[in-house]
């Protein structure tokens, strides 16, 4: 079982930044979710106007979240190569512009494979800053590394509630053409402002892993990508943690990320909703609302897994009573709210979870453990559309979501067990080896 008191025993990360410094590091994160959150969900959100747009079925619309998906897969995989050598200072402002370019390049597409690549850029650009939270919160929060978490995830529900309602209202207004285009631009303009105001804060090193080399020895690019490569297959890549956590992911965004591509369009089949945006906003709201309860859980008092476990059941028979009942818009509406509520424990824990399995190595591991979890958005988008297209009914496909979300509950449960009848425990910094699930 995880602690999430660390104070004591986290042997991996480096002592905390004075308090000074630290409150300008928390204002970074914070800033750094808000517009990681203005640019995650909007896909599904445009999904209908995109449809119409361009004339393609619902299995064409699910490859808008695919390219978003794609890009952010391959971005993960590399995140962790990029933070070690470059620092989270660098790699955040560098990913960013790209993902501004990518959504100026989506709202002057002319043609439909255009708007697929500017997806793919937005997420090649926003995905990486899961690395440099992780490598600011090993480096400096790590005692309160659960609740900066949970904080961090709740600014950027904060933000995505207001970009999906935003982007929901606008579009019904005028070209999502121009507001991509300005939402590009804002993007630059806000990680300008950010970094001339927070980055004196951050040392360039924050992220950076001393590997065991020569100092003297200038390395050629091919040495250092075969040091790194050391370093991940040394403590990452042989450890069944990363691929449990991974299968976590992958079964978390067939359920939750499925939810974000398909609900605006499951409301405005079944209940005609105008502002589509309004629904990823209630999740949102919901998600805002559960991480700062979270966040004000006392450190130690209940695990990550039980917690996610608990959480993600809660979430899925939630979930259930939509599609079983058909409520009336409002009440579906408000059970969306809680329904994020409860799925908003899922990033938290499962980066908490990773930073006590994997310590200095969390920065590197973590972008790895989304890469693989991406798959599932990747297949689950188009996945349910064809199934949709096939049924001719969009509810009967969204049965998918639970079936995934209790699956990633009862893989939560085995391990645990697992783990209590080996007697493994793990505490923050000590890395277990007691197993084949260490």
């Amino acid at each position: 079982m995880e602690s999430t008191n660390s104070a004591a025993t986290d042997a991996t990360a480096s002592p905390p930044a004075q308090a000074g410094s630290r409150t300008v590091l928390m204002i970074l994160l914070f800033g750094l979710a808000f517009v990681h959150g203005l640019a995650l969900n909007l896909m599904g959100v445009l999904f209908p106007t995109i449809g119409e747009t361009f004339g393609i079925a619902k299995a064409q619309q699910g490859l808008l979240q695919s390219f978003f998906t794609v890009g952010m897969m391959i971005a993960l995989i590399i995140a962790g190569y990029l933070t070690n050598y470059l620092g989270a200072k660098r790699v955040a402002g560098l990913v960013l512009a790209i993902a501004g370019t990518g959504a100026v390049l989506f709202g002057i597409a002319p043609v439909y494979i255009v708007v697929l690549i500017g997806a793919f850029l937005i997420g090649l650009g926003i995905s990486p800053l899961i690395a440099v939270y992780a490598a600011i919160i090993a480096a400096r929060f790590a005692d309160i590394r659960q609740r900066m978490y949970m904080w961090t995830f709740a600014v950027l529900a904060g933000s995505a509630t207001i970009s999906t309602a935003l982007i929901g209202g606008l579009i019904d207004m005028i070209s999502y053409k121009v507001v991509f285009v300005a939402f590009g631009v804002f993007i630059w303009a806000w990680t300008a402002l950010l970094f001339a105001t927070t980055a004196r804060s951050l040392s360039a090193d924050v992220g950076k892993v001393h590997l065991e080399e020569d100092a003297s020895e200038v390395l050629s690019i091919r040495q250092k990508i075969r040091s790194f490569w050391d370093f991940l297959a040394s403590g990452i890549l042989t450890r069944a943690s990363l691929y449990i956590l991974g299968s976590i992911v992958i079964l978390d965004m067939l359920a939750s990320g499925n939810l974000l591509a398909w609900m605006p369009s499951f409301f405005e089949e079944s209940y005609g909703l105008a502002n589509i945006g309004m629904v990823l906003s209630a999740s949102s709201v919901g998600v805002l609302g559960g991480r700062m309860v979270m966040g004000a859980i006392p450190p130690g008092a209940i695990s990550d897994r039980t917690l996610l476990a608990i959480c993600y059941t809660g979430a899925m028979v939630v979930f259930a009573l939509i599609l079983v009942l058909h409520p009336s818009c409002t009440i579906a509406l408000i059970l969306v709210a809680i329904n994020g509520a409860f799925v908003s424990a899922q990033a938290p824990t499962t980066y908490s979870i990773a930073i006590a399995r994997f310590g200095d190595r969390a920065p590197a591991a973590i972008p790895l453990i989304d890469a693989i979890g991406n798959l599932g958005i990747l297949i689950g988008a188009p996945l349910l559309g064809f199934i949709a297209d096939l049924t001719g009914e969009l509810q009967a496909a969204m049965w998918l979501i639970p079936i995934a979300g209790m699956t990633l509950v009862l893989v939560l449960v085995v391990w645990q067990l697992y783990d209590r009848v080996r007697g493994i425990v793990t505490t923050e910094g000590i890395r277990s080896e007691e197993g084949p699930f260490g």
